[in-house]
């Protein structure tokens, strides 16, 4: 999942340093000094050594990945990595830095490419900036940002949408024998440029239903779909939507009424009989941590 790659060390962007990286690599010491922190970053990704990962990255670091979500210091950021790689070595990491710039004798930034390859043998790609201190004589990661790839040239012009067409239609949740019935509904709107969800759950007698409604975009600036709920009890939130070989993942994070703060990747994909099946993993609410579920849409008759 995409939350994996969150945590190789992306990348925090400065405008004023963008702009001012150069297209080569400089050929000195501190140079090859970072070079060799990358390395060493990279077998400790991939041997998902919590630890020495967590050498490679300054104490008042910052992080933020390509869903927006911020992560300060580096015990926070330790914490982000046991989530992502709670399953162990078999991950493997490639980082390639395409341009570097030294901004003081002790600061320097990177722009690059990585490729993350699974178990699976799937293969993700994005691009990352990095801008890495020295300290005590050692280059680690100061501030990192994650940011989308670029959008496949092959699919410009196209409506990224038309790919969610399987969503569209009246949906049942399938095996809630004694529950009160959850359904779906999903169509184009505003000229077909947005696909519109809405949940409904049966409510006791006498009370409202709860809703929460789904719009789904594309997000031109960011390169992929994006898509905003809000909830009859006045939650609200958002998500980026990212295409995989299965189906799609969403990364989410909202707001509850009472203010409470909430986490979450879905993944959607359709089934061998035509249901849409939803999976909800690493789903947090105000830190609290989530079993991961799945359940399962049929279409109604």
């Amino acid at each position: 999942m995409r939350s994996r790659i969150a945590g190789v060390g992306g990348t925090l962007v400065f405008a004023w340093a963008m702009v001012a990286l150069s297209a080569d690599i400089p050929d000195n010491a501190d140079s090859k000094s970072i070079d060799e922190s990358i390395a060493g970053y990279s077998q400790a990704y991939n041997d998902a050594n919590i630890d020495a990962l967590g050498t490679f990255w300054a104490e008042d670091c910052d992080f933020v990945d390509h869903r927006g979500r911020r992560y300060s210091g580096r015990d926070e950021i330790k914490a982000l990595f046991r989530r992502a790689l709670v399953e162990g070595p078999g991950y493997q990491l490639k980082l390639n830095v395409t341009a570097r710039r030294f901004l003081r004798d002790d600061l320097a930034i990177d722009d690059g490419s990585l490729e993350l390859t699974e178990p699976s043998g799937e293969v993700e790609t994005g691009r990352y900036v990095t801008v890495w201190a020295k300290v005590e004589g050692k280059w680690v990661i100061q501030n990192a940002r994650d940011m989308p790839s670029d959008p496949d040239s092959k699919t410009a012009g196209q409506n990224p949408l038309n790919n969610l067409q399987f969503l569209v239609g009246n949906w049942t949740l399938a095996g809630a024998e004694g529950a009160p019935p959850v359904t779906v509904a999903c169509d184009w709107q505003a000229g077909g440029k947005f696909l519109v969800q809405e949940f409904s759950t049966a409510a006791a007698e006498g009370s409202e239903p709860f809703t929460v409604t789904v719009w789904i975009g594309y997000d031109p600036i960011a390169g992929h779909l994006r898509s905003w709920y809000f909830d009859s009890s006045g939650g609200f939130g958002s998500a980026d939507w990212l295409e995989r070989e299965d189906g799609w993942s969403a990364a989410t994070s909202g707001v509850l009424p009472d203010g409470r703060t909430t986490t979450s990747d879905f993944h959607w994909g359709q089934g061998d009989d035509g249901a849409i099946v939803m999976t909800l993993m690493n789903a947090e609410v105000a830190g609290e941590v989530l079993a991961d579920s799945e359940v399962r849409y049929v279409r109604q008759q």
